[in-house]
């Protein structure tokens, strides 16, 4: 299937809700943060974009073609620049490390110093002059990881894996008591948990029908999916039409995107049933993500949890480096996206998760953005550095130290020896 085809799963934002807030000078902008509530269940961190208009996406998803070439990015640079990761012990590490020298990865930096986003929100935009922006998170409390996590492990390792080798099924492929909406069944509308359900067993129906093609199905008191039973003791023949026609999303274009804001947005507590969890972690499914795991946790146990990989989380990384300490750095960590694709005659194929699209951060995060001025900028960056948030402090390193002295005292422009 190539990835131009119709989609869905491809834009999960809802239409944005979030206060902005204007700002002219550092005075205005902690005035403004005094004001805010710490949202009960959430921790809050910033992010400081230079145009106001820019999204909250990471560097490796911002073009189609970057999710492609991700495990030649990560392999190749380890092997040019083997001196700079070999302090690296996981994934993670890797994935930090190469965000560092500007390498695009699945990492978002933010930063849990309100005033360090302000700094990036005045650099300079371009190619264009912008108005910046901070924007202030509140990410739920069972989004945010540490860097020790497995959770964080299994995400980090998405970026070692080819695109062919992240094919994932999220419906089964054979009748089982379990599915993929187990998780879901508290937090759906019943009416849409249905659909889902359905859909779900249609797309088994369509797996079990060669295996039956000279052969009657099996008796329908012996088939544990209820919808599946249902759908064969309606009396119709059955038939890869016949199953297509009882779609229930179909001609429907954004079904995809509301079942995968409620993953977001919920962190369901009900578990998913032991058969399909089994199925979901088998190696034909997600050999190739548990193989670059356990080259970090030899240990690691095949209990991946589908909503996971479609998810995003806030990730606590090791302060490794001078520049992400000063910066009271951690990172969104993104996983992969929902997917499917849509027939000629508008049903929809199997949902599941593919590398090409990824999850867009929840509006509902997005409590305040704060708005700076263009013509601003300068005037804030400099009340920024009476407070000691310079160049050399954001960007540590003699050289950055050297330039800002050069400034401080006039030399800059000065010929060379």
């Amino acid at each position: 299937m190539s990835i131009d085809t119709e989609v869905a799963g491809s834009s999960i934002a809802a239409p944005s809700e979030t206060k902005e807030i204007v700002v002219n000078s550092v005075a205005e902008f902690v005035a403004q943060l005094a004001q805010l509530d710490q949202e009960i269940g959430t921790e809050t961190f910033y992010r400081g974009h230079a145009d106001k208009d820019w999204k909250l996406i990471p560097s490796i998803l911002r073009t189609p073609h970057g999710p492609m070439v991700e495990h030649r990015l990560f392999r190749e640079m380890v092997a040019h620049e083997p001196q700079s990761f070999s302090e690296c012990r996981s994934a993670l590490d890797h994935l930090v490390q190469m965000q560092h020298y500007g390498l695009p990865t699945r990492l978002l930096d933010v930063t849990m110093n309100p005033l360090v986003a302000l700094y990036f929100a005045c650099e300079e935009a371009t190619p264009d002059p912008a108005d910046g922006a901070v924007c202030h998170l509140a990410v739920p409390w069972a989004k945010v990881k540490h860097y020790d996590s497995d959770t964080i492990s299994v995400l980090a390792n998405l970026a070692k894996c080819a695109y062919d080798d992240l094919q994932i099924r999220v419906y089964p492929g054979r009748d089982l008591e379990g599915s993929f909406y187990d998780a879901l069944r508290y937090e759906l509308p019943f009416e849409d948990l249905e659909k889902s359900r359905l859909h779900e067993a249609l797309w088994i129906g369509k797996c079990m029908l060669p295996v039956y093609s000279k052969q009657p199905f099996p008796d329908v008191e012996s088939i544990q999916n209820k919808y599946l039973a249902k759908l064969i003791s309606s009396g119709e023949p059955l038939s890869l039409d016949y199953l297509r026609s009882k779609d229930p999303f179909k001609e429907l274009d954004s079904w995809v995107d509301g079942l995968w804001r409620q993953i977001l947005l919920k962190t369901p507590w009900v578990p998913w049933h032991p058969s399909y969890l089994k199925a979901f972690n088998e190696p034909a499914n997600i050999g190739s993500l548990l193989h670059q795991i356990r080259g970090e946790k030899p240990h690691f146990q095949p209990l991946i949890r589908p909503y996971d990989l479609v998810s995003i989380f806030l990730v606590k990384a090791k302060y490794g480096n001078q520049r992400i300490t000063n910066q009271s750095g951690a990172f969104l960590l993104f996983g992969l996206g929902l997917y499917s694709y849509q027939e000629a005659d508008g049903s929809w194929g199997a949902l599941c998760i593919r590398k090409h699209v990824g999850p867009k951060v929840p509006e509902e995060w997005i409590k305040r953005k704060f708005i700076i001025p263009n013509d601003k900028k300068e005037t804030i960056r400099k009340e920024l550095a009476n407070l000691g948030i310079t160049d050399s402090y954001i960007y540590p390193g003699i050289e950055q130290y050297a330039k800002e002295l050069k400034q401080r005292y006039g030399l800059e422009g000065q010929p060379e020896a």
